[in-house]
């Protein structure tokens, strides 16, 4: 120990004599049960700031009183009948030697060589009290008693005192235990926290201010955690159109879909504007409700994502504008040319027209498979790049199965679309379809193309079952490619259950990404 600790000790020691002392000199004049009364009392004033024990108002209660009649009130009786202040302290510190041994036999602990060594002399001066105020007890309460009687009830008295201070070891041992088990539980947890790669973050659910950063999410912002905890998680809003966070019902979030990130921008400390993917998870913070949040930085993939659909349609377009110029027009002269033998065979009454014949049908043939490759790669060709058209021949074709698909447009004003933002509408449009056709068992699909000064949308709406339950249908590559499209011109997918059951598919474009994609 050092020096500080033994004179605060010592200290300490001083004051629990003096207040026997005190207790003796308010003896003369209260009884007593009021002196210990009064004690209590002034000892339940911190009662009003200090919160109340982790256990039932029956021990608590039970406790108390055993503290109040058990103890004080005996002590005070005994020193208001002769019993000496400093064998009265004695007899209430011996109950220490009975906590130790409790702690020893129940808890596993064990004392060093000097806690023993104090032990063994502390016993030893107790036995040697304890056996001079044992041939006399002709003072007080005990000048009734004989030499047996007097011990007997000095040594009930302490046995009544370690008792209640063996309940009370257990007690806290047992609060102590639960305690370290919750705070490793939190070190542990913590320590996830803190080394995730991912940014994370709590903040309340009520002022959204940060309670909580990860190093991740530090080193993605350019914030210290420091900064950031002293501010709300609107320090991270890029604009004020854009939200941070999800909104707290969002259309796409439904029970047996599964959840979706809510795509969206964040600002950084020197001015950067992220493209982020955030999803959150309500949680109890240390008493306060809370936002578990994950945003992850995903605008590299995005870029990458984006460049690598254009190159693929400029591939497809490429290919397709090659399939229709070369090799469909060189199809086209082959079976002109065949036909027309054909025909000057059959004239000449030549055997071998009907072969001809048979060859011009295959050409034919190979020219339309042509087209339909064609049309594959570049689904607006037929359509003269119109997507209303190119739209209304998809519900067209996909009618034949025998549901019935309906397509409308309605413009507000007329839409002006770069190629490249009706390719992907077509594209996302073809997979909804085609998923509500193979899993919904839908009797009827509706497609509607909207446009408004401010923005495009596209709805694909069934009135189905829905998709199947199983989660690699829900979220397979279709569904991910269609988020993937929609992300890849500015667009926001919402995938949720339709107002007639079946299901909504509705990619929303804003005008900003029109105005971006025409730039």
């Amino acid at each position: 120990m050092r020096p500080a600790d033994v004179c605060i000790a010592l200290l300490v020691a001083v004051i629990w004599g003096l207040a026997f002392v005190a207790s003796r000199l308010a003896l003369d004049e209260l009884s007593p049960a009021l002196m210990t009364a009064l004690r209590f009392a002034i000892a339940a004033v911190p009662c009003l700031f200090v919160r109340r024990p982790d256990v039932s108002w029956p021990l608590l209660i039970a406790i108390s009183f055993t503290l109040f009649l058990g103890q004080f009130l005996a002590q005070a009786y005994g020193i208001a009948h002769g019993v000496p202040v400093g064998l009265s302290s004695v007899i209430v510190q011996s109950q220490a030697l009975f906590t130790i041994a409790f702690a020893v036999i129940v808890f596993g602990e064990r004392p060093t060589p000097m806690q023993t060594a104090g032990i063994g002399v502390a016993t030893i001066g107790l036995l040697m009290i304890c056996g001079t105020v044992g041939y006399d007890f002709s003072i007080g309460a005990f000048a009734q008693f004989d030499q047996l009687q007097g011990l007997v009830t000095i040594w009930s008295f302490i046995a009544s005192l370690s008792g209640l201070s063996i309940i009370i070891t257990a007690l806290l041992g047992e609060r102590e235990s639960a305690a370290l088990e919750v705070l490793r539980a939190e070190q542990r947890y913590a320590q996830i926290f803190n080394g995730s790669p991912q940014p994370l973050w709590v903040h309340s659910r009520d002022s959204l201010r940060f309670l909580v950063v990860n190093d991740a999410a530090a080193r993605q912002y350019g914030w210290s955690r420091d900064e950031l905890l002293s501010h709300s998680v609107e320090i991270l809003s890029a604009s004020a159109k854009q939200p941070v966070l999800p909104p707290i019902h969002d259309a796409y979030v439904t029970a047996d879909l599964p959840l979706e990130p809510f795509e969206t921008q964040h600002l950084t400390k020197d001015g950067r504007v992220l493209e982020v993917e955030v999803w959150t998870q309500s949680i109890d913070c240390g008493g306060q409700p809370g936002e578990l949040v994950f945003a992850v930085d995903v605008t590299e993939r995005r870029a990458f994502g984006q460049a690598l659909m254009e190159a693929i349609s400029g591939e497809q377009r490429r290919i397709a504008q090659e399939m229709h110029d070369g090799l469909g027009q060189e199809l086209t002269g082959l079976a002109l040319s065949v036909r027309a033998l054909a025909n000057r065979a059959q004239k000449e009454r030549d055997a071998i027209s009907y072969d001809l014949d048979q060859l011009a049908l295959l050409a034919t043939s190979c020219i339309q498979d042509a087209h339909r490759i064609v049309q594959g790669l570049s689904p607006l060709t037929n359509a003269d790049g119109n997507l209303d058209a190119a739209l209304n021949l998809l519900a067209q074709r996909s009618s034949m199965s025998g549901v019935r698909v309906h397509f409308k447009s309605r413009h507000e004003a007329s839409p002006l679309v770069e190629l490249k933002i009706r390719n992907h509408l077509y594209r996302i449009a073809q997979e909804a379809v085609q998923n509500a056709l193979k899993h919904s068992g839908a009797k009827n699909i509706d497609i509607e193309f909207s446009s408004r000064p401010g923005d495009l949308r596209l709805s694909i709406i069934d009135d189905g079952h829905g998709l199947a339950v199983d989660a690699a249908t829900r979220t397979g590559l279709g569904m991910r490619t269609m988020r993937f499209r929609a992300n890849a011109i500015g667009g926001r997918l919402s995938i949720s259950r339709g107002a007639n059951g079946g299901n909504s598919v509705i990619c929303d474009v804003p005008n900003k990404a029109l105005l971006a994609a025409t730039a």
